[in-house]
């Protein structure tokens, strides 16, 4: 099992992922699995909170 993230992984995370969304109009669950290496319920968590 991984270990868990710092709340400073997260933050660069989630700053990533709002960031993608600004470029792209959009991202789904499956990129950001694709691109992070997260579960699917972490990366909808991730989602949720962006």
């Amino acid at each position: 099992m991984a270990r868990p993230k710092t709340h400073s992984e997260r933050m660069i995370i989630l700053e990533r992922i709002i960031g993608l969304v600004k470029e792209q109009g959009r991202i789904t669950t499956n990129d950001v699995v694709a691109i992070f290496g997260v579960h699917r319920t972490t990366a909808e968590k991730y989602l949720r909170i962006a």
